[in-house]
């Protein structure tokens, strides 16, 4: 259940008009993001969903995005970068990291994969390294993760793994009330002013393109298609990601799979994605039949309901095996069996997942209901303890916990030193090795 703050409620353990609380007193996070809008997944995921279960453990949040700042940080706890990693982020945690908070980087997407080259990724590749000497420590969605970046990062740095949070529509409802988790707090969120009239224009600019994104939530979605008489169906959901290489061509590739399970039980294929001209080019010449529907933050729970299966297919290169779990456990807690690549990030849920030999685990659902009902049933266990929104939040809660049990004793020991005259510690800006 969501908290209600207004904008000059004091922190926990502050006072109004009071002096600056001790570091371990502060109880207010802020987030740096790299999207504006709950549209794109690692706002959701990695910051809107976590923050009404944060605020249940006594957590306040603060979303700031592109050059905005804070006023003061000596009320701050902790700094956590989602994804956003310009040259003004680097600015931003040196700022926070030098009036003592801990700064944490969350690492969605796996930035170091072969797949990119170019100015822009070589400059986010170098300030993700340079963001690993100043951060306590990163958080990724998924243990493949670790071992792709660690050879990039400072070596000492701690990776902790932060799954995605189950995305239910009353959370996703709540990610939406853009007034809630926008609002400031005691007026410590600087903002430039041309930054909410560039954030206005750009949003009519869009509108006039024809590209509804920020304002899809406003709109009714379409319910899914009817279904085809004497078929079972099948869906598959996702960014359409880039040709040949994710996304709608891992679905593409499994096509003949399917297929074959259309000559033993005649099926049909819903689609929910961002590319009608992807679908039709790469799955609409498919033997059976296909539907689709665009992606709705709020239809998409309806699509899926739809489902006798989904499928969840991962080409298993450098970035998509770093991708989280957030598909299948959006599925198999709407109840639907799912049939998947296997990943690190699914270990939790290996005993409620088909395998990806798509013919023979889409058989097996459709002739066996009872075993994939019980297979359901295993996932939302494993989802209720791994993936809820109490869970994720508590391991957040945990990991910041550590991080300012550290930056706290560093400090200690700095001051100690410095006592007795024998010099001052290293400074916080770039962070000594931790220690063992």
């Amino acid at each position: 259940m969501k908290h209600s703050t207004s904008e000059n409620q004091p922190l926990h353990g502050e006072s109004l008009g009071g002096p600056a609380v001790s570091r371990s007193a502060r109880r207010l996070i802020v987030w740096k993001t790299a999207g504006q809008r709950p549209y794109y997944a690692s706002l959701r995921y990695r910051c809107l969903l976590q923050i009404p279960y944060l605020r249940d453990l006594g957590w306040e949040s603060l979303v700031l995005f592109r050059n905005e700042s804070v006023r003061d940080w000596s009320k701050v706890a902790a700094l956590i970068l989602v994804k956003s990693c310009r040259d003004n982020d680097v600015a931003l945690a040196r700022e926070a990291a030098g009036a003592g908070v801990a700064v944490i980087y969350d690492l969605t997407d796996n930035f170091f994969a072969e797949r990119d080259s170019g100015p822009k990724i070589e400059r986010q590749r170098r300030n993700i390294q340079e963001l690993s000497q100043i951060c306590l420590a990163f958080t990724v969605a998924s243990p493949a993760m670790i071992d792709l970046i660690r050879p990039h990062l400072r070596p000492d740095i701690p990776i902790h793994v932060v799954p995605d949070p189950i995305e239910t529509e009353t959370d996703t409802r709540a990610a939406y009330d853009i007034e809630d988790w926008r609002r400031d707090i005691q007026g410590l969120r600087v903002s430039p002013p041309w930054q909410t009239f560039k954030r206005i224009a750009h949003g009519w600019w869009e509108i006039l393109c024809g590209n509804f994104r920020g304002v899809w939530h406003r709109v009714p979605p379409v319910p899914p298609p009817r279904r085809v008489p004497d078929r079972k169906r099948i869906v598959w959901f996702g960014q359409a990601g880039r040709q040949s290489e994710a996304g709608l061509s891992a679905l593409a590739d499994i096509l003949p799979e399917l297929e074959k399970v259309n000559r033993e039980t005649a099926i049909e294929l819903l689609v929910v994605s961002n590319s009608r001209k992807r679908f039709r080019e790469e799955i609409v010449p498919a033997g059976f039949p296909t539907s689709y529907r665009a992606w709705h933050p709020f239809g998409i729970f309806a699509c899926i309901q739809s489902a006798d299966a989904v499928v969840v297919p991962n080409r298993a290169n450098s970035f998509s095996l770093a991708k989280s779990s957030n598909r299948s456990t959006l599925a198999l807690s709407l109840g639907v069996p799912v049939a998947a690549t296997m990943s690190a990030s699914l270990a939790p849920l290996e005993a409620a997942l088909y395998g990806d030999e798509w013919a023979a685990s889409l058989a097996a659902i459709f002739s066996r209901p009872e075993e994939a009902r019980r297979r359901v049933a295993l996932g939302r266990a494993a989802i209720e303890s791994e993936f809820s929104g109490p869970s994720v939040a508590s391991r957040r809660e945990d990991i910041l916990r550590s991080v300012l049990g550290e930056l706290s004793g560093a400090a200690a020991h700095r001051d100690d030193v410095q006592s007795f005259g024998t010099g001052a510690g290293a400074g916080i800006g770039r962070r000594a090795a931790p220690q063992a």
